[in-house]
């Protein structure tokens, strides 16, 4: 038995009883065994969404590359077929997203397109006059450029190939609610350069992670 396996087989182990502990705190199936996870050949080689080795030493700078186990469809729990070995870093990219949304995420982060402008509604105006100053503080507190009017903001503030949904102007802690995002993170908020407008949901998916990051999951996913 090489170290590599060895070491697969030891994580394995110690994933199933937390796997199953989180099973009963989130009130889904648990159907898997480390016997069942030690037969998955690819997940042995490591990551095959990144193509990395794993990591198992858990040092720091290293624990993106350490194994994790993902649930594909978060609702199915823990039961064959809806299990697999992947890295920290590609189970942290994908969170909770489906297939389409981290399709979608994909080809919105390939390259930086401004949004299409439209006729400025009464809500989206409110929301965006709101907003603004929020934005505005935070680009100083970061030392971030800031070009952008509210008119501007309300201009692209409706629904979108990422967002295909209608924004809910109502609710701030709604999935669909409008969030400002810098399309590169550091880059400013720069009106038709830097700036676009998600839903809460895609934000937080979106994160901080690269166009590389939702490819290679998107790929994953769609395999």
């Amino acid at each position: 038995m090489d170290r590599a396996y060895a070491q697969y087989r030891t994580y394995v182990s110690r994933a199933c009883g937390a796997a199953k502990r989180r099973s009963q705190t989130k009130g889904v199936a648990f159907g898997i065994s480390p016997a069942l996870l030690q037969c998955c050949e690819r997940a042995r080689r490591g990551c095959f969404v990144f193509g990395k080795e794993f990591d198992f030493s858990g040092e720091h700078g290293t624990r993106m590359w350490g194994p994790s186990l993902d649930r594909f469809v978060p609702a199915q729990g823990y039961v064959f077929g809806n299990v697999d070995t992947i890295s920290l870093r590609a189970n942290l990219v994908k969170s909770d997203a489906t297939a389409d949304e981290m399709r979608r995420l994909a080809a919105f982060t390939a390259i930086y397109r401004a949004p299409e402008r439209r006729d400025i509604t009464d809500a989206a105006l409110a929301f965006a006059k709101r907003r603004l100053a929020v934005v505005r503080s935070r680009a100083k507190q970061d030392g971030l450029v800031f070009q952008m009017t509210a008119e501007e903001l309300a201009s692209i503030l409706h629904p979108s190939p990422l967002d295909p949904r209608p924004f809910d102007f109502d609710n701030p802690l709604s999935d669909d609610a409008p969030e400002v995002d810098q399309f590169l993170p550091g880059g400013g908020y720069v009106f038709g350069e830097n700036v676009t407008v998600v839903s809460r949901r895609m934000n937080r998916i979106k994160g901080a992670w690269t166009h590389a990051d939702f490819a290679a999951v998107n790929r994953w996913m769609d395999s």
